[in-house]
């Protein structure tokens, strides 16, 4: 056996297991690569959605804002009515002390038909 031939067995082992290691390592690259860009997608999808969740934090915060004006709003009506009630209750009892009859829904509408 000559010497070329003995380099010849030789390189060929070796030559598979440089491109082993090196296949093995760019396997590992494209795993770590694809793993990065998973966790850049995920980072991105999240940040969009903390944006989201801050956007709907404050249409709540504005929605209560508004429901609290509404709230007062009905109280102040509320006792608007139930100050017209007592005047209402004021004014029949004043009609029945001075013995004015009441003018029925009926009657109304003919006073109403006069009046035009």
């Amino acid at each position: 056996m000559d010497i070329e031939t003995l380099i010849g067995y030789l390189i060929n082992p070796f030559t598979l297991a440089v491109g082993w290691i090196f296949g093995r390592r760019q396997r590992r690259n494209t795993a770590i690569q694809s793993l990065q860009e998973t966790i850049q997608l995920l980072s991105s999808t999240i940040q969009d959605d903390n944006q989201k969740i801050v956007s709907l934090m404050n249409e709540v915060q504005e929605v209560r804002r508004e429901n609290a004006d509404l709230k007062a709003g009905q109280k102040e009506l509320m006792d608007q009515i139930e100050a017209l009630k007592a005047e209402n209750r004021e004014l029949n009892e004043l009609i029945r002390a001075n013995g004015i009859k009441k003018v029925k829904p009926a009657m109304r509408k003919d006073l109403k038909g006069d009046a035009e």
